[in-house]
């Protein structure tokens, strides 16, 4: 970084730039067994034990910039199927109902356990 001697400011700037980046490309993981609650529609879980909400929720900006939505879908999903998986209920949840749309990055599904 020799060329930047002269510019002291711009030191800073990029470190936070390259933060910034690296902290969006951080990965979310789906937690075991994460992948069995599947997305259904409402009509689809009128036989099933309502279990509760969960809600996923992101980062839907890097600063002022939008990320990429079908990102954050994809994250929103994964970290809602994480947060139903944690909840205490007495049957396991197997089922996810979208509830609301995506705003601010964040989602809310209802949680649901249908017979098999």
């Amino acid at each position: 970084m020799r060329f930047l001697k002269g510019l002291p400011y711009i030191k800073p700037t990029i470190l936070v730039a390259t933060g910034m980046m690296m902290s969006a490309c951080a990965s979310i993981l789906p937690a075991p067994g994460s992948e069995k609650l599947l997305v259904k529609s409402a009509e689809e879980v009128i036989h099933c034990q309502f279990l509760g909400w969960s809600t996923g929720h992101t980062q839907d900006k890097i600063s002022v910039f939008p990320r990429n939505a079908e990102r954050v879908q994809k994250e929103i999903l994964i970290l809602a199927r994480n947060e139903a998986l944690e909840m205490e209920t007495n049957v396991p949840p197997n089922a996810l109902v979208i509830e609301t749309n995506v705003a601010a990055g964040s989602r809310t599904f209802g949680v649901y356990h249908c017979p098999e």
